[in-house]
């Protein structure tokens, strides 16, 4: 559709649009895409065009995940729905992900299980990210009951650095064969050191394609343990 020419069927599905704006609908449901967010631009550009006015080069095209996943969003009358537990000092889930999951019509949203009575019935996933205390009886009882009735946990661990015990938590994840045990791995040749530190690690690049721009150009590959 021509902006130009049907201005009322534009402003019906998005008040601000800039060239190469896309629309995809099917029936009732329908997603905008801003022709902005079609392409990735530098941090450093974006800066210069915030404070300066200076027009950012694109550094990439993101079109296609966009329209892949507004095609897929239309074809759908229900959306999986993805849960972040809360009010145990869990790290704060970053935008990048949430952006990640978003593109894949994944619906997100924070939750506290302390004043529930039950996980709610249109959990798909709950994500446990790096809680630094435990969680209480009855939340272990709820999860327990949802993870019985066919729901799903992402856990994701750090270090507690007080030393407190997650013992409910470890209860929770004990009944499917997992077990959490104090301690980093390191690699125990100092040559694959970083900045003189045995869990963070430099590998050995091998030879393949998709790894011989970063051997050539001599960058390395951290990993963070």
């Amino acid at each position: 559709k021509d902006p130009d020419i049907n201005p009322g069927f534009v402003q019906e599905y998005a008040q601000n649009y800039t060239d190469k704006s896309i629309l995809v609908k099917k029936g009732d449901r329908y997603r905008f895409i801003d022709g902005n967010d079609l392409y990735t631009f530098d941090e450093e550009d974006m800066y210069y065009y915030y404070y300066y006015g200076q027009e950012p080069t694109p550094t990439g095209f993101d079109g296609e995940s966009q329209i892949t996943a507004a095609v897929d969003f239309c074809n759908k009358d229900v959306l999986p729905k993805m849960y972040a537990l809360t009010g145990h000092g869990e790290v704060t889930v970053a935008d990048s992900f949430k952006d990640s999951i978003s593109k894949q019509n994944i619906d997100f949203e924070e939750i506290s299980l302390i004043t529930m009575e039950a996980v709610p019935e249109d959990a798909d996933i709950i994500l446990i990210d790096s809680p630094l205390s435990d969680i209480s009886e009855n939340e272990k009882d709820m999860l327990t009951e949802y993870m019985n009735n066919g729901g799903n946990i992402i856990l994701l661990t750090d270090v507690v650095q007080n030393g407190e015990k997650l013992t409910n938590l470890e209860s929770l994840i004990a009944s499917y064969g997992i077990y959490l045990k104090t301690g980093f791995v390191c690699d125990g040749d100092s040559s694959h050191y970083a900045f003189g530190t045995p869990y963070y690690l430099l590998p050995e690049l091998a030879s393949h394609d998709i790894t011989s721009v970063i051997a050539d150009n001599g960058y390395y590959v951290l990993l963070a343990l």
